[in-house]
């Protein structure tokens, strides 16, 4: 059991390979050291945290690894760090201390992260410094230097007092 609620696992072996679908999981039980080696950095990035709802894998007899994971209210970091801002000459202006190296973490992330022959994909929903976001993000590879693309929408969101993006 995983914080008070079941952990269930099922699945198949046939002539095709090995397929798994898993649920009750929190990632914070978990380590790099519990996914699979081609996915460990990729995963040590993402900072994936909280309760994790179906997720599935495909382990085919030719190689091929599938795997989706439902994502329902967890946390976790896109790929990408702060940028200095550049002033009108377009010299780029110092970041203090602690947001050098700092990034972009979503919280309360509705959606489905998906691998499949070698690329991540995203499709997901939360908020990013208080404002609600929907995101769709796929890796081209699972290396820290794999290129990546990010589409961030933000729209229906209430700008308060002293808001944490500004």
């Amino acid at each position: 059991e995983s914080e008070g609620a079941p952990f269930s696992i099922a699945g198949q072996i046939d002539d095709h390979g090995i397929s798994l679908a898993m649920e009750g999981m929190t990632l914070g039980e978990w380590t790099d050291a519990n996914v699979p080696t081609r996915l460990r950095e990729t995963f040590r990035q993402l900072g994936l945290q909280g309760r994790v709802g179906k997720t599935t894998f495909a382990f085919a007899n030719s190689g091929e690894v599938q795997a989706t994971m439902e994502l329902s209210g967890m946390s976790l970091n896109l790929p990408v760090d702060t940028q200095p801002e550049e002033d009108r000459d377009g010299n780029k202006i110092p970041l203090p201390p602690e947001q050098v190296g700092r990034q972009l973490r979503m919280q309360d992330v509705r959606g489905t992260l998906s691998y499949t022959d070698g690329f991540i994909s995203g499709d997901f929903t939360g908020n990013l410094e208080e404002l609600p976001y929907h995101v769709r993000m796929t890796y081209g590879g699972t290396s820290a230097i794999a290129p990546f693309t990010l589409e961030l929408t933000c729209s229906g969101f209430e700008l308060r007092k002293n808001p944490q993006i500004m």
